[in-house]
């Protein structure tokens, strides 16, 4: 088997992990999924539960401060053997710390499984692949879930530019339309779809009362470029046609 430099193991229980100072050699993080640790790198504290992730760069310091019950899958990678060696995260100068709520964590708790048992059977191929998916699970240049949203909604409604499909924002955050669906959805209980279509209808409305543009041009305004599609796109959403709300039809505000 052709040597890599991914290695991934589960993390040994019974193990005491305090004290002494470390640098990896290589870019390499920690993914708990039982127990606590409790990490200090640069001056910063890092406290680690179930769903937390912690990633640490190549060269950089840390400590193990504390561990209790620790159960998680820790993976070591050279970036050289990636298929994908431009992540964002791998340009990082300084850890990261990284939670996974609900359905991103059971995949990454699956996915690092998956990948424990390759490493332990000398699967390269499901390594390389494995390593590319968890490290897009981290978003672009370290971004947690909490700040992809954020970002996401303020672009939607940004009504000074277009108004964009869910594919074309995920690709102005730098990340996979379906991580841009997840953590929009753990964040704000509804999709980036969803937020899309309000966005929409908000801009139309205030098309329609302001100015004299016609329902093509309105439609195209707001992302959408057929007006038969936006007649009916309105009507489910406000639950009158775009001339009704223009002549101050009963759904309008």
């Amino acid at each position: 088997m052709e040597e890599k430099g991914i290695k991934v193991r589960f993390l040994d229980r019974t193990a005491t992990m305090e004290g002494g100072s470390h640098m990896l050699p290589f870019p390499g993080f920690v993914y708990v999924t039982g127990g606590d640790l409790v990490v200090e790198s640069e001056s910063q504290l890092f406290q680690c539960s179930a769903g937390h992730l912690l990633f640490m760069p190549e060269g950089v310091a840390f400590s193990l401060r504390h561990s209790a019950d620790l159960q998680g899958i820790e993976v070591s990678f050279k970036a050289d053997d990636l298929r994908d060696a431009s992540h964002p995260v791998l340009h990082r100068q300084h850890a990261l710390q990284h939670t996974f709520w609900f359905q991103d964590a059971a995949l990454m708790g699956a996915l690092l499984t998956k990948m424990a048992e390759a490493s332990e059977n000398g699967n390269v191929r499901m390594l390389r692949s494995g390593i590319d998916l968890a490290l897009c699970m981290l978003g672009p240049a370290g971004d947690t879930a909490e700040d992809v949203p954020g970002r996401f909604l303020k672009l939607v409604f940004d009504h000074g530019g277009p108004i964009l499909g869910v594919s074309d924002y995920a690709e102005q955050l730098g990340v996979s339309t379906g991580y841009l669906n997840r953590v929009v959805r753990n964040k704000t209980f509804r999709s980036p779809m969803d937020w899309v279509g309000i966005s929409r209808i908000g801009k139309a409305k205030d098309l329609l009362r302001g100015t004299r543009m016609s329902m093509a041009e309105v439609a195209d305004a707001v992302g959408i470029d057929d007006q038969s599609y936006f007649a009916r796109f309105f009507r489910k959403m406000t639950g009158i046609t775009p001339r009704e709300y223009r002549e101050g039809g009963p759904g309008r505000d």
